[in-house]
């Protein structure tokens, strides 16, 4: 996964695509071995907003955050993130989703390939007043290939860098990055996102 950007309000203890969308985010599955980092807003309803602002971000240093995900279960716990690093400029805590090893080791035996999980955010006010802001179902994922070991398991086929980067757009868009299309004429487009947060088409001569 890489990079998870989380916009939680509070409100609806729901997720949702940013601090100006009212549609709801699932989280997307884990992988075991990712080393998944972790942007987490935390979002209050803004009254006077509108459709248009309809959240309010919240202070990070107003809340001390912890992130677990759980096997379903039993709640063995399979992953957390406790430490944090908080941008006031952007009203976000950044940190790193850390996998237990032992305890992902005793989830996946031989043979398993998913398991079904609960990926929880719990935060806590100054003044200790504790609230589960969000518990959604997920699955943990068997990674094909880790850092410990560069084989695929029988029966799958390994790729190159070069060729997943030809295939698949990444889950975070590097800064002035292009894709190549063609449109159903034949005509060769670039498609990019400007300064102005649109998408952009231009026609390649």
């Amino acid at each position: 996964m890489g990079l998870l950007k989380l916009y939680n309000a509070i409100d609806t203890k729901q997720f949702y695509y940013s601090d100006i969308s009212t549609e709801k985010f699932s989280v997307p599955f884990f992988s075991t071995g990712a080393q998944d980092t972790l942007e987490y807003t935390l979002l209050t309803r803004n009254p006077a907003g509108g459709f248009i602002q309809p959240w309010k971000r919240e202070n990070p240093s107003s809340y001390s955050l912890k992130i677990g995900l759980y096997r379903a279960s039993d709640l063995l716990e399979l992953a957390n993130a406790t430490v944090w690093a908080d941008d006031l400029i952007n009203s976000k805590k950044t940190g790193k989703l850390v996998q237990i090893g032992a305890n992902v080791t005793i989830a996946f035996p031989g043979g398993t390939n998913a398991v079904d999980c609960l990926f929880e955010a719990h935060i806590e006010d100054a003044l200790s007043n504790s609230t589960v802001v969000s518990q959604e179902s997920v699955q943990m994922k068997r990674g094909l290939i880790t850092a410990s070991t560069a084989e695929v398991p029988p029966g799958e086929v390994g790729a190159t860098q070069r060729w997943v980067r030809g295939l698949y757009m990444p889950w975070v868009w590097p800064a002035g990055a292009e894709i190549e299309a063609v449109t159903p004429n034949g005509t060769r487009v670039i498609i990019f996102v400007g300064d102005d947060r649109q998408f952009h088409i231009e026609a390649l001569t």
